[in-house]
């Protein structure tokens, strides 16, 4: 799972990486924004700058020559790149050595019907329901992070689609998790690669542990200001423990309204 998230990352996508292995332990992701804040200083100090739109990940390591040619603002793109993932490595190494330590105890088997319930979860977004196979992210529409649908948004809110707990916060406000009170835990993230607009139109109201029922407002954003930065809306809504559900299928396709049931899980 690390190789794999590793690899997307370099290439621009990180999701995996963040809801799948840092974010849920919490001190390998403090290690990574501590090693990203320096490798930014590092730009900084050398005075990379971007001369043109390009891709993401490495691929962005074009738009940071100079029409000029290369100069110390390249080479500190490159350097900082390096003292990232090195200094990430180090970090999580001491900060998380606890967990590396520990003897690995066996797994027990443990059934379904004893850890989550069957239940109906309803639409957080008002808008066009399509197949999570379909949209551009790769990493959703393969199911790696989940089963589920997407959505494509007409209103710039985002609602709780059922009681529960809420997880996840992201930072940025383009992404929420939930645990519900049945057990499913549900990821909503608004958008793709919206994390890069880095907050911009997005408004959060809740916070991370907060309990919420069903309509509860969690975010609202702009849907017009998105797509004028050049951001798809579609929004995938899975359910990221999947493994523990003997199905979970979408009950819905076209217009919905908030609510109204779009996944079922058993």
């Amino acid at each position: 799972m690390g190789i794999s998230a590793f690899i997307s990352g370099i290439f621009g996508v990180t999701e995996p990486a963040i809801y799948g292995i840092t974010l849920p332990r919490k001190k390998p992701f403090i290690a990574s924004c501590i090693a990203s804040a320096i490798a930014g200083g590092i730009m900084g100090f050398a005075g990379t700058k971007t001369y043109m739109v390009g891709g993401i990940g490495i691929f962005s390591i074009p738009s940071k020559i100079s029409p000029a040619g290369i100069d110390g603002g390249f080479y500190g793109c490159l350097i900082a790149m390096a003292v990232a993932i090195v200094l990430g490595l180090v970090l999580t190494l001491i900060m998380d050595k606890s967990h590396l330590d520990e003897d690995v105890t066996p797994a027990t088997q443990t059934h379904v019907s004893d850890v989550v319930k069957a239940e109906t979860i309803g639409s957080p977004l008002v808008g066009t329901v399509k197949e999570l196979s379909g949209i551009s992210d790769e990493v959703f529409a393969s199911g790696a992070m989940g089963n589920g649908v997407a959505i494509l948004p007409t209103d710039g809110k985002l609602y709780a689609p059922t009681d529960g707990e809420i997880s996840l916060v992201f930072p940025t406000g383009h992404a929420v998790g939930m645990k519900t009170t049945a057990g499913a835990e549900i990821l909503m993230h608004i958008g793709m690669d919206t994390v890069q607009l880095d907050g911009q139109f997005f408004e959060t109201h809740i916070e991370k542990g907060a309990r919420v029922t069903k309509g509860t407002l969690l975010v609202t954003f702009d849907i017009e200001q998105i797509k004028a930065a050049g951001y798809e809306l579609v929004t995938p809504i899975i359910v990221t423990n999947t493994s523990e559900y003997a199905t979970v299928k979408a009950m819905a396709d076209g217009d919905v309204k908030v609510g109204e049931a779009i996944i079922d899980v058993v």
